[in-house]
């Protein structure tokens, strides 16, 4: 299946990935490995992750923890893409990237 990703979450992920660098030089790096291996899990079994549990499932909203790091991937799949909303920190307001989703239609 294809990922299709927001302009944002593509910034979410740069601007994450140099912040990491500058806290740890390679911590950038090891953030970005774990994402690639949590996309391929989301590739793999896109329906096999939780809904977002702030939304009403009609909304198909599916999100994934990063393991090591306080991001969630919040994603929606559909028949032959899957499309990439949000990276975002565990403490952030949640739903702020709701209307990314609805944008992009």
């Amino acid at each position: 299946m294809k990922l299709r990703w927001s302009s944002v979450a593509l910034q979410e992920v740069e601007k994450t990935i140099e912040y990491y660098d500058q806290v740890r030089p390679g911590l950038g790096g090891e953030f970005a490995a774990v994402l690639q291996d949590s996309l391929s899990k989301i590739k793999a079994r896109p329906d096999g992750f939780s809904f977002v549990e702030t939304l009403p499932t009609s909304l198909s909203y599916r999100r994934l923890r990063l393991p090591q790091f306080p991001y969630l991937v919040v994603f929606r799949p559909s028949l032959k893409l899957i499309e990439i909303v949000a990276v975002v920190h565990t403490s952030r307001r949640p739903n702020y990237w709701l209307r990314r989703g609805e944008e992009s239609r």
